[in-house]
């Protein structure tokens, strides 16, 4: 794994906190006129999916740094 990213997504709680941030914010704006737009069992099929997904992707660039 390259280094950069291991010094990145692997150290920095800043990072983390700020996309905690803008995740919830973007939610905030956005989400009512989506789920509007497309149902709410729709909204909430994408936003568990992409949570998973979100999840995953982090937890496999920390194994990786960690091996």
């Amino acid at each position: 794994m390259d280094a950069d990213i291991c010094a990145t997504y692997g150290h920095d709680i800043i990072l983390f906190i700020v996309g905690m941030q803008v995740n919830s914010y973007s939610l905030n704006s956005v989400g009512p006129t989506v789920e509007s737009l497309g149902g709410g069992r729709r909204f909430l099929a994408v936003y568990v999916a992409s949570a998973l997904a979100s999840m995953l992707s982090i937890l496999t660039i920390l194994h990786a740094c960690m091996l």
